[in-house]
């Protein structure tokens, strides 16, 4: 059977940690998004903004720590004893500034790395790499007496190039390149369209 199809099982514990609050299991077949626990910044920061966007828009979700992507899903099998079949999909979400951040300090190729290995490892390279573009770019431009009549494709994204943060061409160019790696690019508004696209 074709990898994408073959869903990895995980076997759960049918028995709760004794300090653990007991919660019901989803039922047989329900999709389940797990949100890694340190997402947008995690909980002093907005990770309670988008659980609590991610509820309003009915999303079955739980807070974990993944190893790779900021999300993923899985189909819950249910009790008596629960499983969990991992999709086959890993998603990135971004802001223009959280990508010229990444350029800056190289964890944008390492972490495109991250997720090409995870989908060789777990699913034979055939998972869908997803990066979700939260936001306008133009409201990340830098401005700054260094900056005055730089032209446009030359201004900076969340710093100023002379302090080696990328320009917009270079922001531009590289969420370009992430089709000719296979990778899809989403372009959401706001962290409230970030979260009713991962619910649907």
């Amino acid at each position: 059977m074709h990898a994408f199809w073959r869903l990895h099982a995980i076997t759960l514990s049918c028995q709760p940690s004794p300090s653990a609050s007991p919660k019901p299991w989803p039922q047989v077949g329900a999709v389940l998004l797990l949100v890694d626990e340190r997402e947008g910044g995690g909980a002093r920061h907005n990770l309670g903004d988008l659980c609590a966007a991610l509820t309003r828009n009915g999303c079955r979700f739980e807070t974990r720590v993944l190893h790779s992507g900021d999300y993923q899903f899985v189909v819950a099998d249910g009790p008596p004893c629960p499983r969990e079949r991992v999709l086959p999909r890993l998603i990135e979400r971004k802001s223009a500034a959280d990508v010229a951040e990444s350029l800056k300090d190289g964890r944008w190729a390492s972490q495109q790395a991250k997720m090409q290995t995870a989908s060789r490892q777990h699913f034979d390279g055939c998972a869908t790499l997803e990066y979700l573009l939260e936001g306008d770019m133009q409201s990340e431009i830098h401005s700054c007496a260094a900056c005055v009549g730089v032209p446009p494709h030359l201004q900076g994204i969340a710093g100023c190039p002379r302090q080696g943060f990328p320009t917009r061409e270079r922001v531009e160019s590289a969420l370009a390149d992430l089709a000719t790696g296979g990778y899809t690019l989403t372009r959401t508004e706001s962290l409230l369209a970030s979260a009713s696209y991962l619910a649907t």
